[in-house]
């Protein structure tokens, strides 16, 4: 019995001894950067719409005067 203990303190000694420097470093996974695509409708969508706004009220708020006047 003291035989096996003492082989199996061997053992683990020489086993942890074997193992203590060979750490392996982690493999780190490559980054993945997904990139949105920019569409350039949407960007001149918005100041088509506000000219379009300006020019709907110039126009109305002109023609109002117009009728007020003959009225």
């Amino acid at each position: 019995m003291k035989k096996f203990i003492a082989t199996v303190a061997v053992a683990s000694f020489v086993a942890t001894s074997a193992f203590a420097g060979s750490l392996v470093e982690p493999e780190m996974e490559p980054m993945v950067e997904v990139m949105e695509e920019e569409s350039n409708s949407s960007g001149l969508l918005l100041p088509l719409l506000a000219i379009v706004a300006i020019g709907l009220l110039i126009s109305n708020s002109g023609s109002d005067e117009e009728e007020e006047s003959n009225g």
